[in-house]
């Protein structure tokens, strides 16, 4: 047994419960590490971010180790752009796993790369790869991809198919659903399938303000019919292949499509529910900036930067506490602005962590609503 994680998961939960300070540090850490990428997707807003560069190898090593120490148990290495064209990446993993064994790594990629370094690191570290590939077939990859070479699709099948075949049970797909793909979701299937995946993750595609405040890429949102179409064919699918391959589909099950938004919307899911994300997660960007979540939720204000103060004075200082408050909606007059709820990424961590939502109505009707 992990005793480190189960003492971790005791006092994260009792952290969650009294719905103040945290009894430790995030139990998820994502962090950015490269905003350079080798695609061109379409539904992508980097290009309009404008955005660039890669993160200090040493400076994420020297963040990881404080981390761990406060209590992190998994690491996802992400970005706006692509994770495997930060070129210490294979140094990176192989540092953290041996540093930290009982340290889950995760990458989250496009799949595109060409390295064998970099295979055998995430095979020796014990990586977590979640490919994030969003076609099942040549001719929805190319409609997403039109400025990228085909190399790049079956690259990405090559890797997927080789660390698939060396630990099913540590390899994803990740398909974000717009306009262009929704009705192709069949051939997203039959292609983690014939790849050897075990697990499928749906999300409808979010959208984004650029610098200038405009959103972007609106034109391949779902419409409503389009949303209840791939939710319905995802929960069939699911049914179909239950026992073969793990279809994650709860942003679609969790989500409604809003018509006053004119995309889906988890305010619903928020109505009954508190947001703890606060309690068990950070995001750091590749500037520093550190974040409960998406920068929708403070309204575009960073916590704090690792480059100017420890991450443990960004986790217990005033900013991260007071989102965490705003987070539990008890004023579900905040559910009315325009925020992360307008479809929020974190629904399953949530609907596991609101199980203590009748503790808390117990709480308040013994002993009234302590604030953080």
């Amino acid at each position: 047994m992990d005793w480190r994680s189960a003492y971790l998961d005791l006092v994260t939960l009792w952290g969650v419960y009294r719905e103040r300070r945290p009894c430790c540090g995030p139990r998820i850490a994502q962090i950015s590490i490269s905003e350079n990428c080798n695609l061109d997707c379409v539904m992508c807003n980097r290009s309009s971010m404008n955005v660039s560069g890669l993160i200090d190898a040493d400076r994420l090593l020297s963040l990881v180790d404080e981390l761990y120490k406060l209590g992190a148990q998994e690491v996802f290495f992400h970005g706006f752009g692509e994770p495997s064209c930060h070129p210490r990446l294979a140094e990176m993993i192989l540092h953290c796993s041996a540093g930290h064994p009982g340290l889950r790594l995760h990458l989250v990629t496009n799949g595109a790369w060409d390295s064998r370094k970099l295979d055998d690191a995430i095979m020796k570290g014990r990586v977590h790869t979640r490919f994030s590939i969003h076609a099942g077939d040549a001719d929805t990859w190319r409609q997403i991809h039109p400025r990228n070479s085909m190399d790049f699709f079956f690259q990405t099948g090559e890797n997927l198919r080789r660390l698939a075949a060396f630990a099913p049970n540590r390899v994803e797909v990740l398909y974000v659903i717009c306009n262009l793909n929704y009705h192709k979701i069949p051939e997203m299937v039959s292609y983690a399938c014939a790849h050897g995946v075990k697990k499928i993750h749906f999300r409808p595609m979010r959208l984004f303000d650029d610098r200038m405040g405009r959103c972007m890429n609106a034109s391949l949102q779902l419409g409503a019919e389009q949303f209840n179409q791939a939710a319905a064919a995802i929960a069939r699918l699911g049914h179909q292949f239950r026992g073969r391959i793990r279809v994650h589909s709860i942003p679609f099950e969790q989500n409604s499509f809003s018509q006053d938004l004119e995309r889906p919307s988890s305010r619903a899911f928020y109505i009954s529910r508190s947001c703890y994300i606060g309690y068990v997660l950070a995001v750091i960007e590749r500037d520093g900036g550190v974040w409960g979540c998406l920068p929708e939720s403070t309204f575009g204000e960073p916590f704090g930067n690792i480059f100017e103060s420890s991450f443990r004075e960004i986790w217990y200082g005033d900013k991260y506490a007071k989102f965490r408050e705003r987070q539990l909606f008890l004023d579900k007059g905040s559910l009315d602005e325009i925020g992360c709820h307008s479809y929020c990424q974190h629904l399953d961590t949530n609907l596991r962590l609101n199980r203590f939502k009748p503790w808390r109505s117990l709480k308040r009707l013994l002993g009234g609503e302590r604030r953080l």
